[in-house]
């Protein structure tokens, strides 16, 4: 069933009332498979966690948007107080995959609600990789840590 509200979560404060389809970066996929649109999920936590990885002090990380576990820090940790948190209506949003909480529209979304979040707050969403994950996440994806 499609819920009502979809969230979307930046570590910037987006300025204007739409959020704009783009073409997000995406290392577990060939850049042509990659959908431009808005991309939201109809998990909160999942869009906080998504807002920290990306936040100032984050070097590499990785949600799991099917398998609903902690967001993977793989460098860096985050060094900003705040990320915001984006609702809007789901009209217009197709699901992404049957497995993934992940919801795509590839049209201009009005932003309905947003709040303004500690990071502190919300750091059960995310942990450190362990030395094995960050040794195949910098094999699988052939990139040399930045460290």
């Amino acid at each position: 069933m499609k819920p009502n509200i979809l969230y979307h979560g930046t570590s910037k404060k987006i300025k204007g009332k739409f959020l704009i389809p783009n073409k997000p970066q995406d290392l577990d996929m060939p850049i042509e498979k990659i959908k431009k649109g808005v991309y939201a999920t109809d998990i909160k936590n999942n869009a906080i966690a998504m807002a920290i990885i990306s936040s100032k002090g984050v070097i590499s990380g990785s949600l799991n948007f099917k398998k609903n576990k902690k967001a993977i820090i793989y460098e860096g940790w985050p060094r900003q107080k705040y990320v915001y948190l984006y609702g809007f209506l789901s009209k217009g949003f197709i699901k992404d995959s049957k497995k993934s909480s992940e919801w795509i529209s590839q049209n201009k979304v009005k932003i309905i609600n947003l709040k303004k979040l500690k990071i502190k707050n919300y750091l059960n969403l995310v942990r450190k990789a362990t030395d094995e994950e960050i040794k195949r996440f910098f094999k699988k994806h052939n990139i040399k840590k930045l460290k």
